[in-house]
């Protein structure tokens, strides 16, 4: 699992096998219970995962019941003077490593010169909840109040706002038209709860990043087609990672494209990827629009 290919592969299949389950991995009741919410950290430098390894993470801890939100690799607990309990087993994720190669360019006279490509590529890593170890914990914030919910939902209305994006409110779809440049939404009082609606509302505005004067992604896909399924695979992890630094719910928007995205991973081996780092960049761009600091990965 250390090669490239190797742990790579396996996460797709892995995400593979739960869509082609019906479930989407990015769209877990990811809820502010205990101490699990918001994105995994690591527990050692405190930063937060990302691309599909905050989904990965996520999903390993509510399957399993860890209670903490923070992982360390097995150098990591024995660094802090702690052991993994017996019987433990590690949750694969990929870490990034700096590489580079040199290839032979042209430069304005015709005359041929070595130039350095600089890019990352992925190793698998095995790293453990802190609920696997014998590290002394903090015990788990308390539940949330009514009045500290209440506050946190009007934070994401106020994020919303300062988008500045162009929204319409009527019928009973949502989308996002960019011919218009306008995100259309069903009324606010139409949805199950607060919740629902801003977690529609920021899959729309991850659509809307896409736009030209924005971060120029491809919209003009048609149902069933490979860059329409990329860009909705886009928008709801994009979506999923805001909920997630919001503090909401996440909700799975098209349940309906479930098939479409098994067939397009399955032709598509870095698609997954590619939307996941597509997604991490539109929510970026967007917490950057409103001024929200978001701490480095890990």
């Amino acid at each position: 699992m250390s090669e490239k290919k190797d742990a790579r592969d396996y996460l797709r299949e892995q995400w593979l096998l739960d869509l082609e389950s019906g479930v989407a991995p990015w769209a877990k009741p990811w809820k502010c219970k205990g101490g699990a919410c918001g994105r995994p950290r690591n527990f050692e430098s405190k930063r937060p995962y990302s691309g599909l390894n905050t989904f990965t993470l996520l999903w390993e801890a509510m399957n399993k019941g860890y209670v903490h939100n923070d992982w360390l690799t097995f150098a990591g607990v024995q660094r802090l003077g702690g052991q993994v309990k017996k019987g433990e087993h590690g949750t694969w994720v990929l870490q990034p490593v700096p590489a580079s190669f040199t290839k032979k360019v042209k430069d304005g006279d015709g005359k041929e010169q070595e130039e350095e490509v600089k890019y990352f590529r992925f190793r698998g890593l095995r790293v453990f909840n802190v609920d696997q170890t014998t590290l002394e914990l903090p015990p788990p914030p308390k539940e949330e109040t009514a009045e500290e919910v209440q506050a946190r939902l009007d934070g994401v209305d106020s994020f919303i706002q300062a988008l500045g994006a162009r929204i319409g409110h009527g019928g009973d779809r949502a989308y996002y038209s960019p011919d218009s440049d306008r995100i259309q939404l069903p009324p606010f009082e139409s949805f199950v709860d607060a919740a629902s609606y801003y977690a529609t509302s920021l899959h729309e505005h991850a659509h809307w990043t896409g736009h030209t004067s924005r971060l120029d992604r491809d919209l003009k896909g048609w149902h069933n087609t490979t860059s329409y399924a990329q860009e909705e695979l886009v928008a709801e992890m994009a979506a999923a990672f805001l909920c997630l630094d919001l503090g909401i719910e996440g909700k799975l928007q098209h349940r309906e494209y479930i098939g479409c995205w098994v067939k397009h991973l399955q032709e598509q081996k870095d698609a997954i990827f590619k939307a996941a780092a597509a997604a991490e960049k539109a929510a970026a761009w967007m917490m950057e629009q409103v001024k929200v600091a978001v701490p480095k990965a890990a």
